[in-house]
């Protein structure tokens, strides 16, 4: 569905207005996630405009990439994002 969607958004107002939609909602649900991880003291999220925008852009970034790459070339790079973000936003780090 979402290859098609993307495919089709440059030539369909619709299909558009489907990717928009797609797009919120992973900021959303980007934006629930770490707000629950950060208030719970699971992770030390300062500024949590910005940690959403870089989350969801980058899930973003991976979506469109498995439209034209093997699943299993990226998945590495997914898992180094996480890694990176988590360390980035560690909750038992002192030294902010």
């Amino acid at each position: 569905f979402y290859r098609i969607i993307h495919s089709e958004a440059l030539y369909n107002n619709e299909a558009a207005a489907i990717q928009r939609t797609f797009r919120e909602m992973i900021r959303a649900q980007s934006s629930l996630l770490l707000e629950n991880l950060s208030s719970t003291g699971r992770l030390a999220i300062g500024d949590l405009d910005l940690a959403v925008l870089t989350f969801a852009s980058t899930v973003q970034l991976f979506l469109e990439r498995l439209l034209s790459e093997d699943e299993a070339s990226i998945a590495w790079e997914e898992e180094q994002f996480i890694d990176r973000f988590y360390a980035l936003y560690r909750a038992d780090l002192t030294s902010r």
